[in-house]
């Protein structure tokens, strides 16, 4: 006959035996329930990737509207002429102009990535709308903003004088030189942005300016966190009529995000240049007008429907067999002077 002890340690021995079933049967059914949860997912996952790869190639529609980013209320949709175009290099939709009521529409296929671009002479696009289709439908929206096509220039020489046509600015010797202060140039218009793209000097014919230089950094007023940005001369060259005249010292700035040289300048923002400086190898020497004079102009930079080849380019003027300016004119800014004596 067993002793009491005996039935007892033999009892708890079969209770840890016990749980360690359980906790093995626990475990086990846990890890084939997380499994299955796991399986389910990937089943799911590649269930979704295979009907979405079964719809590749399937007839799909795109709905566009167009925004105006520069304007108080930036949901307001504008009528601007936009094009959108396939990752195989066709255009879905080639210049219609968009609805302020309704969605533009155009087809295409599922597993399409589609690039759209809106503008004119007086709209531009912010930054390229670009979207992978899969779905029958996409809705698409550009962002844009209006151009402005005027701006307060202001000349200042070392003493902070505002420059005006009416004063002489600059006194130059042979071989010397001679600067102005700085530049300030300022988007004064409302509910527009100024797309920069640089700024050319117009020399008089028969000049005796030798050189112009206003290459360096630039200060930035009111933007928000906008990255450094400077000046540079470029070779950039002109094909539009009006401008080979006058498109004697250019300047751009440096590229922004996107690789452009652009600088956009909201309403109200301005900036103002390093030094300006003027150099001539006679001297500058005669009355007003007479040999010395220098007219600044800014031009702008945009997207336009390119001719010679099949897509959508940036650039300062367009590729047309007589090109033409992004907007309808350059924005003049101010005329000044080299005088001086030999």
């Amino acid at each position: 006959m067993k002793s009491k002890k005996s039935i007892k340690t033999q009892t708890v021995a079969w209770v840890l035996i016990a749980v360690i079933i359980l906790g093995f049967v626990g475990a086990g059914a846990i890890y084939f329930s997380t499994r299955g949860e796991g399986a389910t997912q990937t089943a799911v996952q590649q269930a979704t990737a295979a009907a979405q790869a079964g719809k590749s190639g399937d007839v799909a529609s795109i709905g566009v509207y167009v925004r105006d980013l520069s304007h108080n209320n930036v949901n307001t949709k504008i009528a601007v002429p936009f094009y959108c175009q396939g990752d195989d290099g066709t255009f879905i939709i080639d210049g219609t102009t968009s609805s302020t009521s309704a969605e533009s529409t155009g087809k295409t296929t599922i597993g399409t990535e589609v690039t759209c671009w809106a503008f004119n002479s007086t709209i531009q696009t912010s930054t390229p709308s670009v979207t992978m289709v899969d779905d029958e439908v996409e809705h698409i929206v550009i962002d844009a903003y209006t151009l402005s096509t005027t701006a307060e220039t202001i000349i200042y020489d070392s003493t902070l004088t505002n420059v005006s046509s009416s004063i002489s600015n600059l006194s130059i010797g042979a071989g010397g030189s001679d600067s102005f202060l700085k530049m300030r140039f300022k988007n004064e218009n409302t509910d527009t942005w100024l797309a920069l793209g640089g700024f050319y000097w117009d020399v008089i014919e028969d000049t005796n300016i030798s050189n112009i230089d206003m290459s360096g950094g630039v200060k930035l007023f009111g933007f928000g966190d906008a990255p450094s940005i400077s000046i540079s001369k470029s070779p950039l060259p002109t094909a539009v009529s009006g401008r080979k005249s006058a498109w004697d010292y250019v300047f751009v700035p440096s590229e922004n995000e996107d690789g452009n040289n652009l600088l956009i300048i909201d309403e109200n923002d301005y900036i103002e240049t390093s030094p300006i400086t003027f150099e001539s190898s006679v001297g500058c020497i005669g009355a007003t007008g007479n040999g010395g004079r220098a007219i600044v102009k800014a031009f702008v930079s945009g997207y336009y429907r390119e001719t010679k080849n099949t897509g959508v380019a940036f650039g300062h003027e367009t590729d047309e067999s007589s090109a033409t300016r992004i907007t309808t004119a350059d924005i003049s800014g101010d005329t000044v002077y080299c005088l001086g004596t030999a």
